[in-house]
């Protein structure tokens, strides 16, 4: 019996070398005039920002804005002054240039100005609501092989005065346009190469962990796993090669989409627990704890079907239909033991000098936020990551 279901995006994909040159070629397909360009500080200073202005003045899209230098983490107060700098400069678009903190910033400057709000603390006691003022297209031009949030509703913005942090899952911060261009990649070494395939490995299999996941769920993760085993390890071994980044790229992304249509899991709001206090890239940490933290879950019947995507089509003969579970897991620690023996892999929390006596206080922070899981058990997996 076929699983009837509807399956939906709104987001496109420009793929491959360069791909960057076809955003504002797409853009005036929506009817954008105008863009203003937001870019994480490490973006800014390694000119991935430069590259992409530079894109525009070939076109008659002009930059009417820029934010050039949000900081590591995505705050409430730049958001609304992006949002402020969007208004005065009569902008209609924005493209987000960079890493995680570029890209936060920039959604939540959309949700600002889709409902025509000047302030993120005006969420404090109200969720978004359902009132759309004007449209902002949003194109989303990923640097360091991609954060995984490139193509989700979720944001996470922090306010550092009211010492409040704000998640939303909304349509008002959704991607228009994502361009993976694997020319914004070109200085990355191998060791980040990496982190950022067992960070995508990792989002795609969590998607398998409940048998309830959404068939449009497991299809991302699908790919994405399938693209991480063809080319992760060749594009650790051959780092030149950018059509191997570009495969890279790509799984980051359709992991994350699949990743971040589902219930937060405990994995994620432990990495940004650890992430936020310790400004320790977010990807790698939830990596790190994935490893230890799928062997201890009860896990489905679903997930031995990750297995497939890890297989060629006579290796898939060879196997039983028995113990698929216990296989995909044996195949997933495989991968992380080649890859840790290429490169020297960030592959346990110490490896970032975290204090051992923090872990109890970090354990203690994440129960108190994540209600599915004890102090207890973040502390046990906090050790056993250590």
């Amino acid at each position: 019996m076929v699983e009837n279901y509807s399956f939906e995006n709104n987001s496109k994909f420009l793929i491959g070398d360069n791909a960057t040159y076809n955003v504002p070629y797409e853009l005036a397909q929506l009817g954008c005039t105008r863009a203003m360009i937001v870019s994480d500080e490490t973006s800014y200073r390694i000119g991935n920002y430069d590259y992409v202005k530079g894109i525009f003045k070939l076109h008659k899209i002009a930059i009417g804005a820029t934010f050039r230098k949000v900081q590591d983490v995505a705050d409430s107060q730049t958001c609304e002054e992006i949002a402020r700098r969007y208004r005065a400069s009569n902008c209609d678009c924005i493209i987000a240039v960079g890493k995680k903190s570029a890209i936060f910033a920039a959604k939540g400057a959309k949700i600002l100005l889709t409902e025509d709000i000047r302030y993120i603390s005006h969420y404090a006691d109200e969720g978004t609501g359902n009132l759309i003022v004007r449209n902002v297209p949003l194109v989303v031009v990923p640097s360091n092989m991609g954060c995984g949030f490139e193509n989700s509703n979720f944001v996470r913005i922090v306010d550092k005065q009211l010492n409040i942090i704000y998640e939303f899952n909304t349509k008002y911060a959704e991607t228009n346009m994502v361009a993976i261009d694997s020319s914004l990649t070109d200085t990355l070494p191998p060791k980040a190469i990496a982190s950022h395939g067992l960070y995508a490995l990792a989002m795609a299999a969590e998607c398998y962990v409940s048998d309830d996941s959404p068939l449009s769920v497991k299809a991302y993760a699908d790919i994405a796993i399938k693209q991480i085993y063809l080319y992760l390890e060749k594009s650790i071994l051959h780092n030149a090669r950018k059509d191997y980044r570009s495969r890279i790229m790509g799984a980051v992304i359709l992991a994350g989409t699949g990743f971040y249509s589902i219930p937060r899991d405990p994995i994620s709001v432990i990495a940004d627990a650890l992430s936020d206090r310790y400004l320790i890239n977010y990807g790698n940490l939830f990596a790190i704890l994935f490893r230890h933290y799928i062997k201890n879950q009860e896990l489905g019947h679903s997930f031995g079907y990750c297995l497939n995507a890890m297989l060629d089509i006579n290796e898939y003969a060879l196997y039983a239909r028995e113990n698929r579970t216990q296989k995909a897991l044996t195949a997933i620690d495989a991968l992380y033991d080649r890859i840790i023996d290429y490169v020297d892999f960030n592959s346990k929390l110490s490896d970032f000098d975290i204090p051992k006596e923090d872990l109890e206080s970090v354990a203690e922070d994440v129960a108190k936020t994540i209600d599915t899981v004890t102090k207890e058990q973040v502390l046990e997996l906090l050790n056993e990551s250590y």
